[in-house]
C-alpha cells in the first residue's frame, strides 16, 4: 500500500539523555557534508518514546495489532543497525518495569520479529541490479529511506522476476 514519508527528529534531552552517545559516531558525523548535519539542526524535536509510538501507529495503518504482526514486513540495511536500534528503544520499558530506575518507553515494534529482512543481504542475492540513483541529502534519514526503498522495489520485482522464470 502507499504510505506517506514518516520522519522525526529525536530529541537529546529528557529520558533520552539516558542512551550512550557515541564519540566515533560523533566524529564521523563532524565528517559529513553540511547539508547532512544542517538538516539535523532544523524542525521540531521529539522524544524517542513519542516519535516510537508515532512510528508504530503509523507503520499499523488501519491493521489491527494481530494483523500487523501476521502483514508487517521491516527492511533494514543491515542486520545490526536500522531494525535493532529501533527494537533496543523499544524495548527499554519492559527492563525498566523490572528496574523503575532504568529508562524506558514501552513500546514494541508492530511487527513479528520473524517479519525482519536484510536489504544487503538480498541485494547479494541479486548483483546484477543496480542501484537506482541517490536523490536528496546523503546520510538524510528520509532520503535515505526513500533510496533504500526503491532499491528495495527494484530488487524484489527481479526477485518476482527471477522466480516465475524459475517455476
Amino acid at each position: 500500500r502507499e504510505r506517506s514519508d514518516f520522519y522525526r527528529l529525536i530529541s537529546s534531552d529528557g529520558r533520552n539523555a539516558e542512551r550512550q552517545t557515541d564519540a566515533d559516531t560523533l566524529a564521523w558525523w563532524d565528517k559529513q557534508p553540511w547539508e547532512a548535519r544542517a538538516a539535523l539542526s532544523v524542525g521540531p524535536r521529539f522524544q524517542i518514546g513519542t516519535a516510537l509510538s508515532e512510528f508504530a501507529a503509523w507503520a499499523v495503518g488501519d491493521l489491527s495489532p494481530d494483523e500487523a504482526r501476521a502483514r508487517l514486513f521491516a527492511w533494514g540495511y543491515g542486520d545490526e543497525f536500522d531494525l535493532a536500534l529501533l527494537q533496543d528503544a523499544a524495548e527499554m520499558e519492559s527492563r525498566a518495569e523490572e528496574n523503575p530506575d532504568a529508562p524506558g518507553f514501552g513500546l514494541a515494534m508492530p511487527w513479528n520479529f520473524r517479519r525482519q529482512g536484510n536489504l544487503r543481504t538480498l541485494a547479494q542475492c541479486f548483483p546484477h541490479v543496480e542501484r537506482p540513483a541517490s536523490a536528496g541529502i546523503k546520510h538524510n534519514a528520509l532520503h535515505d529511506a526513500r533510496h533504500e526503498a526503491a532499491y528495495l522495489q527494484a530488487l524484489l520485482t527481479e526477485r518476482a522476476v527471477w522466480l516465475d522464470v524459475a517455476v
